[in-house]
């Protein structure tokens, strides 16, 4: 919200003399102490959880700061607004319902139109490379994550890049979450924003839809009430949840008509939808405020005054949206291959020569009350066309299926209960392939799938990489990157991802302790994060599971070691 309400004291800046305010200053953290004249604007659901209670701003301060609200009712972050505005001299809201809203909870709100800024345009009006299909830009929550995997097939042929952080306050960027000039410049470089409602909201998110719109990136949207002056299909495409999907890739692959849609767009914003008559409005209750008009708080003498406008904490913040290599090696301890941990040694094992880099083994796992490893077959197989590949097919506790002589399959393991962890080793180390994919017999690759998946561990000089997967239910999981600390406390990240077998021998292999029977997979990825190792999310549906498996407690949490 801080970059919001960057681009909003610029339109009010931008008013010169009309906005009799002399001086606006940006700031981040804890408000200043109350000078004569002064008058604070902070976006209430964030400002007050962010800062630490210590620095919260006392009644004096509090009785000359304007709440610049963006919440919708609904959501739990409108009731942390609401909690926090009325202890504020007044308040401007961004959407519809929620002005109508507060007003109707006693506390007054005037409505701020938010419109077309020079601040946020990055492209200029110009016809450019787009590489980016479709992005998606939103915090996960189980309803969004259910409508983007219900159809995803349908986009399966185009980049994708689905970017769902959780929902929780953030001050710097992650891979999964942009800001700033990373945010606008994706955005520039993208054909199609899909945007979904959080929580029981239904109104536009209009932060979102003009930083998108701004820099020719076609919205296309569930219905919502509030769009005016915008008109569907003329500047962006509306339609029910189940239909986005089916909306981005009719207008991708029409492209005159999503030229058109952009270049309308573009046009209505910089002659219809400008901030100047709201950056007037907000100009003016400062004066209001500063006057003690608003409310009865001590009249002090008039004198111009800077107008501040803090948020939240500072973060770091880079020009594409990801730390450099040194950044991220500095915060996540990353190993360079061999620097910071050894082999462990398995006495009596001897591992054959290693084959080409290109080489990759895969290694299917079918346990009790899972389908049979056909399923995954199915999908795995032509994938591996034209690759140096063998499949080692692990069975714990179920007989093994009827399989044909085939030299390029081995299997480990049958009725007799060994453990998923042993059997996966038995695999890994019998393997001589530089790369290891590890799925589950329920697991099924999408289309294209294994490319991705390969490309990404290249790409990245990561230690594995995985890709969002399906759930039986219609959820997306593995959405969230690969992050040391919240790895370690929580169990997020699904079997199926390939591994660099190097890197799995550095670290072990999967545990064969009884205490992590059912958690073999979480303790392999928390014990890659303790070691320094890192892992590359591709960000899109890569796996569909077919059938529920034994349920696994992502509740449970670890200490680390």
């Amino acid at each position: 919200m801080h970059e919001l309400l960057t681009v909003v004291a610029h339109e009010v800046s931008e008013l010169d003399a009309d906005s009799h305010v002399d001086e606006i200053t940006v700031t981040e953290g804890p408000l200043p102490q109350v000078r004569e004249d002064d008058v604070y604007v902070v976006v209430p659901h964030e400002y007050f959880v962010v800062l630490p209670p210590d620095l919260l701003p006392g009644p004096d301060q509090l009785a000359r700061t304007i709440g610049f609200c963006v919440e919708h009712p609904g959501n739990e972050t409108f009731e942390t607004t609401v909690l926090h505005a009325r202890a504020l001299a007044a308040c401007v809201d961004i959407n519809d319902d929620s002005t109508a809203e507060l007003n109707s909870l006693g506390i007054s709100a005037e409505r701020f139109v938010l419109g077309y800024s020079d601040r946020w345009d990055r492209w200029g009006g110009m016809e450019t490379e787009r590489p980016h299909d479709v992005v998606y830009l939103g915090t996960s929550d189980d309803r969004r994550s259910r409508l983007l995997a219900l159809d995803s097939h349908a986009l399966r042929d185009f980049n994708v890049l689905l970017a769902m952080p959780p929902h929780e306050p953030m001050t710097k960027p992650r891979i999964d979450f942009f800001m700033g000039d990373a945010k606008l410049n994706l955005l520039a470089q993208s054909k199609v924003l899909l945007n979904l409602h959080r929580g029981n909201s239904r109104s536009l998110e209009w932060v979102r839809v003009l930083e998108a719109m701004c820099n020719g990136c076609v919205v296309v949207s569930e219905n919502s009430p509030d769009f005016a002056p915008l008109r569907p299909r003329e500047h962006l495409l509306l339609g029910r949840p189940r239909t986005l999907v089916h909306l981005a890739r009719s207008v991708l692959e029409d492209p005159s008509r999503l030229i058109d849609i952009r270049m309308s767009c573009y046009e209505t914003l910089r002659t219809e939808l400008t901030m100047r008559n709201s950056a007037l409005l907000l100009a003016q209750l400062v004066r209001e405020v500063r006057n003690g008009t608003v409310r009865a708080h001590h009249r002090r003498a008039r004198r111009r005054r800077p107008v501040n406008w803090p948020t939240q904490l500072a973060g770091l913040l880079v020009d594409d949206g990801q730390p450099s290599r040194s950044e991220t090696d500095r915060e996540r301890g990353t190993f360079r291959r061999g620097e910071r941990l050894s082999p462990r040694k398995r006495p009596g094992v001897t591992t054959p020569p290693d084959r080409s880099e290109d080489s990759l083994d895969v290694a299917v796992v079918q346990t009790p009350g899972s389908p049979d490893v056909a399923t995954a077959l199915a999908s795995l197989r032509p994938q591996l066309c034209g690759l140096d590949a063998v499949i080692h097919l692990c069975f714990d506790a179920v007989e093994p299926s009827e399989m044909h002589d085939d030299p390029q399959t081995v299997i480990h393991g049958g009725i007799a209960c060994k453990g998923t962890g042993l059997l996966l080793n038995q695999a890994l180390y019998s393997s001589n392939a530089a790369q290891l994919l590890v799925l589950g017999a329920a697991d099924q690759l999408l289309p294209r799938a294994l490319e991705r998946l390969r490309s990404g561990l290249q790409a990245h000089e990561a230690d594995a990489c995985y890709g969002m997967v399906v759930t039986p239910q219609g959820l997306l999981t593995s959405t969230l990157p690969f992050e040391a600390a919240r790895v370690v406390g929580r169990d997020y990240l699904a079997l199926a991802a390939i591994w660099r077998r190097a890197s799995l021998v550095r670290i072990g292999g999967w545990s064969e302790e009884e205490d992590n029977a059912g958690f073999e997979t979480w303790d392999l990825w928390r014990r890659l994060a303790i070691a320094g190792g890192s892992a590359v999310l591709v960000p899109r549906p890569l796996v569909h599971q077919v059938f529920s498996q034994e349920p696994r407690h992502h509740s449970r949490e670890m200490a680390p070691h």
